[in-house]
């Protein structure tokens, strides 16, 4: 089974693409997945030499042809294969081996306007004599191929975008970012960096901070890639946890409808809180898998908020109240399982929390009511 792939976009350059992506290799490392970062291209002069992973390094100066596919033989002879800095220490976040396939393409800047091309590790000349927006359908086939066989190899690729998916300008000759998640079927991350300055990564951070206006970035509509940011796919997401967690999950789908809770709400509020495990506890005391603190625990009878079954009842038995004193307003329910109906009480709704709207997004999101609260006022 092909692995998991998971992308991080930014909106801009200097986003925090690459943080994002080593730290998500090492998470998933940790979690003892095999794991491998790939950026399709990248743009820099901070290089790294590494083995060629069972690929060819690059065509001998002066050609063009990509490698054969996966699991080639070697055609070219790999000698001082260069890979982007940046790819080379998420492999070891990731606990991997560096090698060629994690960035097939790497552009080392020589002026403004001019780049030396690396493909595979190795310079082409004529790869690097092409105008730029010519080079992506020679260089195209030697980047799916390098990233379908590290997805053969691995549990999750986590995958780096480049720049930003909305230079619509770009689109035509893309081949680091929505062409590769749709390649891959990459469940997509966009990283907004409005503390540096960048205006329209604030202009999309405040229009998230409220759900009931949906983002619109002025560009023209795509329907791949309202699939891609859309949709998240909850079952895919536990189908890769470890069997005891899956468990939890299980568990939480067959109790939720005897309290009369969407299973679904249920679940993903289970993933956000704390990933299923039954033994988490956050700083401020917050327990198990629905993070109960102390009252609330008590509130609803769970004498060992460590029992997932308990915790479990404890949390869904609160949601049933919520659900009954908010008149089933979705939104309002998940937001004072977070900040407590005194506080959404207090503000006629979401309280304008940078913790909470971030919770209450990521539920609805994970849940899929995000898309029904787009047709109306979403229901239990």
């Amino acid at each position: 089974m092909p692995a998991h792939c998971i992308m991080v976009l930014g909106t801009t350059s200097g986003a925090g693409k690459s943080w994002l992506t080593t730290a998500l290799c090492r998470h998933y490392a940790r979690q003892g997945l095999k794991v491998a970062p790939f950026k399709a291209q990248n743009m820099s002069n901070n290089a790294r030499v590494v083995g060629a992973g069972g690929f060819a390094a690059g065509p001998p100066q002066g050609e063009t042809r990509p490698p054969r596919g996966a699991g080639s033989h070697t055609q070219w002879a790999s000698v001082g294969a260069e890979i982007g800095s940046a790819q080379y220490f998420q492999a070891l976040a990731a606990r991997a081996v560096p090698d060629v396939r994690m960035n097939p393409l790497l552009l080392k800047p020589e002026s403004d306007t001019h780049s030396q091309v690396v493909l595979l590790g190795q310079v082409s000349t004529a790869l690097t004599a092409l105008p730029w927006r010519e080079r992506s359908e020679h260089v195209w086939p030697a980047i799916t191929a390098a990233l379908d066989a590290l997805r053969a190899e691995n549990d999750v690729v986590v995958i780096e975008g480049a720049g930003s998916p909305a230079e619509i300008n770009l689109s035509d000759c893309d081949i680091v970012n929505m062409r590769v998640a749709l390649h891959s079927n990459a469940a997509c991350l966009l990283a907004a960096a409005s503390q540096l300055g960048h205006n329209g990564a604030a202009v999309l951070l405040e229009r998230a901070g409220s759900v009931d206006q949906p983002i619109d970035a002025g560009c023209p509509e795509d329907p791949s890639m309202g699939r891609i940011y859309l949709e998240f796919d909850l079952d895919r997401y536990v189908s890769g946890l470890r069997l005891p967690r899956q468990q939890v999950v299980a568990m939480i789908r067959r109790l939720a409808p005897l309290y009369g809770v969407n299973p679904q709400l249920a679940v993903a509020m289970a993933a956000v809180e704390s990933n299923f495990d039954p033994a988490a506890l956050s700083p401020k005391s917050a327990m198990g898998v629905m993070q109960l603190i102390p009252a609330t625990a008590e509130r609803f009878g769970v004498r060992n908020p460590y029992d997932p079954e308990q915790n479990i009842r404890g949390g869904l038995a609160y949601l049933r109240w919520l659900h009954g004193y908010f008149g089933g307003d979705v939104e309002r329910m998940v937001a004072a399982y977070n900040a407590g109906e005194g506080a959404v009480m207090k503000h006629g709704g979401v309280p304008p929390y940078a913790e909470t709207l971030a919770y209450v997004s990521r539920v609805l999101y994970f849940s899929g009511f995000e898309k029904k609260a787009q047709a109306g006022r979403p229901t239990r």
